[in-house]
This record gives structure tokens, C-alpha cells and sequence, in this order.
């Protein structure tokens, strides 16, 4: 399944939309502009929320994430580097389950969502020429769609939290 992240310009709680290739709106998220945690809600096409996301403010270092579904079940995720020269390479793990997502950034940004098992669960690159933060994001186990989505929107969070400031 073919899904597109893209960021609303000028958006007071700064949504994003994934849409399928048919241009449906699937998800919608909405942060909370004077959140402290940076909470972040995940809403399906009905408008019902599926997912939580809070990120405390404090964590900047891991830039750590926790995911809270709507039936109950959570994530935790954190951000590290691989290799201690690099800031090019990045990875985003979470605890249970044991997903990981490599992040590479060259000339676009590419990412891709592992399993516990090490099988690739999706897919995402960068599209470029856009307004805001835009991704085409490839979901090779719609099974779990909304872990995905949810996991798939800290990525592009950490991304662009990591991206390099430009020189004065």
C-alpha cells in the first residue's frame, strides 16, 4: 500500500496527512501547540483517535517518543546513532515490540521500518520540490497499518529534529 505524508503548511497544530494513492485521507495528526510533551494525536478517517504520541521535552539527546494505542498497548521509541563519526546514519528502536528503523539522509532522506524478525515493514523516501516535510511511504504489512503510520510520523519527527542547522 502507497501512502503519502505530507505535512499541512501553515497548520496552527501542525497536521500532517497520509493519504493512499487515491488521494483519500486515511490519518490525520494534530499536535497540541503549547503542549510541554509535544502530544500529539493520531486520528483515523472517522476522526477517531488511534494513536497517542507525547515526547518529553527534556529527551532531546535520545529524542525519545512513546506511542499509546488506542487498545491499550504502547510503544516506546528512541533515537541513536550506529556509528559515533556519522550523524548521516541514524536508528529508531523501539522496546516491544522490538521494531527498527534505519534512517539514511544524502540527497533526499530514506528510512525502512524492520519487524522483530528483521522483515521489512515499510519503506519511506523524501519527496523532494514540496512544501513542508513530505514522504512516500511504501507499507509492505498493512496488518499493522496504524503502527506503521504511527511509527512512520516519529521517524519523520526525528528527522526533522535532526536535521543540521544552516550555517550563520
Amino acid at each position: 500500500m502507497k501512502l503519502s505524508f505530507k505535512s499541512k503548511p501553515m497548520s496552527v497544530y501542525s497536521e500532517v496527512e497520509v493519504k493512499a494513492a487515491d488521494g483519500a485521507v486515511l490519518f490525520t495528526s494534530e499536535t497540541e501547540p503549547l503542549s510541554p510533551e509535544h502530544l500529539t494525536r493520531l486520528k483515523d478517517a472517522s476522526h477517531s483517535i488511534v494513536a497517542t504520541t507525547v515526547s518529553p521535552v527534556l529527551e532531546k539527546a535520545s529524542r525519545a517518543h512513546r506511542i499509546e494505542f488506542a487498545d491499550g498497548r504502547a510503544m516506546d521509541l528512541k533515537r541513536t546513532w550506529p556509528h559515533t563519526w556519522s550523524t548521516v546514519d541514524s536508528t529508531v528502536i523501539a522496546d516491544e515490540p522490538a521494531w527498527r528503523c534505519s534512517i539514511h539522509r544524502a540527497w533526499t532522506t530514506r528510512f525502512c521500518l524492520r519487524d522483530e524478525d528483521g522483515s521489512e515493514i515499510a519503506v519511506g523516501t523524501q519527496e523532494l520540490g514540496g512544501l513542508g516535510d513530505a514522504y512516500s511511504v511504501e507499507v509492505l504489512d498493512e496488518a499493522r497499518l496504524v503502527e506503521v503510520v504511527a511509527f512512520g510520523l516519529v521517524v519523520c519527527r526525528v528527522i526533522a529534529l535532526d536535521r543540521p542547522a544552516p550555517a550563520a
